[in-house]
């Protein structure tokens, strides 16, 4: 008996993710699942789709973002993401939940049900992100626990607060707790941790860190079992930097991110697209670049029928044309090709600040002979340096030049 299906997909190179080759074959495809990869005498379809001998990957994804660094709500986030191939992303909304506590993560959640882009979110795990600041909310475990019931949330967002792990905080370790409890994971944020260091992370649960700088750092992650998220975003430019620690023999442990990419840099040099295009540069092979970001990356998160191109997966996929030059022709979401529809955002509800500023708040005073603090900034690394400097000082008062500028905080 023939079975009818939504699509046949025909004459393709298609991603086989397990075995890391290409292979000339099909797809058969009924609603937003893969039923069959291969040819089939017993499958027809209602829609069929000629892929012109082109190549056929996985819809890629982005292990670890924040969307607010594109300054966007989540619907038109993929508006802009979805062209370049980007499927999926996990997504910690730190920073608003910063500033609007549960409301905040709650409209990200709602705002998000608006666009095809699969949205999976992490629960921000510090809020605030160091004791001394009060930007507005602060979250404890027992906030964080009943997001756990809704589908979207995937786990516990990058743990930052080392000192909270390590001396055993109570708050920290039920957040933890709560996450695998729930059948979730724990993502990791060890920047500058050393190897003894993130044993700590792993003894608790973290099974993923993004703060690799260097090839050196990502294998001793790899190393302490965890998946590590080749990072290039705005900011942070790792990537070239870990990719000479990438093999065929360990490729499983990476995937990329972009953590905070403005919404410019995305629209003018891309997305997880980029990433994939700077590993074939520097010669990472193909059927491995484009497995990192997809299976891996899905694997990492525990998500189930994600990230393949075969029996029983959703069909998530991106059709080009070179394997030199990657450039995201047509894509699939869930079974249907992506159209760019028009959305109306959904308004975040109104917050209170009270702010008051003055030109006479922004005034640094200093002598003459005054050491100042600095930060240092590491170009292309999130990383910065403490140093104490003689900087310009006019009139006993801080003056900026090309070399130094004056940073303030100002509290809501």
């Amino acid at each position: 008996m023939t079975q009818i299906v939504t699509w046949h997909i025909r004459n393709a190179k298609i991603l086989d993710v397990f075995n890391l080759k290409f292979d000339d074959t099909e797809l058969w495809i009924d609603n937003n699942i893969i039923v069959y990869r291969g040819p089939r005498d017993d499958l027809a379809a209602t829609h069929t789709f000629d892929a012109g001998g082109r190549y056929i990957v996985p819809g890629l994804i982005d292990a670890h973002l924040h969307i607010e660094s594109s300054l966007l709500a989540p619907s038109e986030f993929g508006k802009l993401v979805l062209p370049h191939g980007v499927t999926r992303i996990i997504a910690d909304p730190h920073e608003i939940a910063s500033v609007a506590g549960i409301s905040g993560i709650q409209y990200m959640l709602e705002e998000a049900r608006q666009t095809p882009l699969h949205i999976h979110y992490m629960l921000p795990s510090s809020v605030p992100a160091t004791p001394f600041e009060h930007a507005g909310a602060t979250l404890h475990a027992e906030a964080l626990k009943p997001f756990y019931s809704i589908p979207e949330v995937n786990g516990l967002a990058e743990v930052m607060d080392y000192p909270a792990v390590a001396n055993g905080d109570p708050d920290m370790l039920e957040k933890i707790n709560d996450a695998l409890a729930a059948g979730k994971h724990v993502d990791g944020h060890g920047a500058g941790l050393s190897r003894a260091q993130l044993s700590t992370y792993r003894q608790v649960g973290i099974d993923t860190d993004h703060e690799s700088e260097n090839a050196a750092q990502a294998l001793e992650r790899v190393d302490a079992g965890f998946s590590v998220f080749v990072r290039e975003g705005t900011v942070e430019r790792d990537e070239e930097a870990i990719l000479p620690a990438i093999t065929t023999a360990n490729h499983a442990h990476f995937s990329f991110a972009t953590d905070d990419k403005t919404a410019s840099d995305i629209q003018h040099e891309g997305s997880i697209d980029f990433s994939i295009n700077l590993a074939l540069q520097n010669g990472i092979a193909p059927e491995i670049a484009f497995t990192m970001a997809s299976y891996n990356a899905a694997k990492a998160h525990n998500l189930k029928n994600v990230g393949a191109l075969t029996d029983g997966f959703v069909a998530d996929l991106v059709i080009f044309d070179s394997l030199t030059q990657f450039k995201a022709q047509e894509i699939m979401v869930e079974g249907h090709w992506y159209e760019n529809k028009f959305s109306t955002v959904t308004p975040l509800a109104n917050q209170s600040l009270n702010f008051t500023l003055s030109a006479s708040d922004l005034i640094l005073p200093l002598a003459d002979d005054m050491p100042a603090h600095v930060i240092n900034i590491m170009p292309h690394h999130i990383t910065t340096q403490h140093t104490a400097e003689n900087v310009p000082v006019v009139n006993h008062h801080f003056k900026a030049n090309t070399t130094f500028a004056k940073v303030v905080v100002a509290e809501r």
